[in-house]
């Protein structure tokens, strides 16, 4: 069996804490009010066009609103723009919620010379607020789908991350919250995945999101210090 010499992990839901959806729904109900839109009209807009804000298309947080304003036919004020924008990122900023035991976790794995990485399907504003935690200083590499223009779960973004921790993808052990069928994608990448299972009760799924973590068979973990459980001889 090949020796596990880094952990990948997931950003929300794994790392932080999952990502606010219903809040997410009132930030942009706010946003349509100040530009005089409809909110549900704005809401589906923004959904509509989600997908490519993961892909960095538009590269900021500032030309995400105004595309979106665009394809509604309104064009708004720089103030509503500016206002909109520090909005949106201040919101973004209060969504970085590390787990209880994501320190720890970090801390120890880098006590014991296992490379860390993260890769996240995340949109602009989120990479400027996750460089700025302490969390992300126990992170060797940080691979964000809108700043590499590909994401979970094509191949790429995992021999990426692989890559750039200089191991193979089959001495990664991958660790997601199952969204974006990213455990599916690591397994293909050759990462050993599992799923990392916390959340009690019917979970918010707005946008279609977590099939892969309802269906999953595959190893299952219930907190982040089990991850220990699965990496061997260097684990110890």
């Amino acid at each position: 069996m090949t020796e596990i010499n880094a952990v990948v992990f997931d950003l929300y839901g794994t790392l932080i804490e999952d990502f606010p959806f219903d809040r997410q729904q009132d930030v942009l109900g706010a946003i349509a009010r100040q530009f005089g839109i409809d909110e549900e009209i704005y809401r589906k807009e923004w959904k509509r066009i989600y997908p490519a804000h993961e892909l960095g298309e538009p590269p900021s947080i500032r030309k995400v609103i105004l595309q979106t304003c665009e394809q509604l036919g309104i064009t708004p004020s720089d103030y509503n723009v500016s206002a909109a924008s520090s909005t949106i990122q201040r919101f973004l900023a209060s969504t970085l919620i590390p787990r209880y035991e994501s320190y720890e976790t970090l801390r120890l794995l880098k006590s014991r010379s296992i490379g860390i990485g993260m890769v996240s399907n995340a949109t602009p504003g989120v990479p400027e607020v996750w460089y700025t935690m302490a969390l992300s200083r126990f992170v060797d590499v940080s691979v964000f789908s809108c700043e590499v223009k590909v994401k979970k779960p094509s191949q790429e973004i995992y021999e990426l991350v692989a890559r750039e921790l200089k191991v193979p993808t089959n001495a990664v052990l991958f660790v997601g919250d199952g969204g974006n069928y990213e455990l599916r994608g690591a397994r293909e990448a050759g990462m050993k995945a599992m799923l990392l299972k916390v959340y009690n009760g019917e979970r918010p799924d707005p946008y279609g999101l977590f099939e892969e973590a309802r269906t999953w068979t595959g190893f299952i973990l219930r907190d982040l210090e089990q991850v220990f459980d699965h990496l061997g001889e260097n684990a110890k």
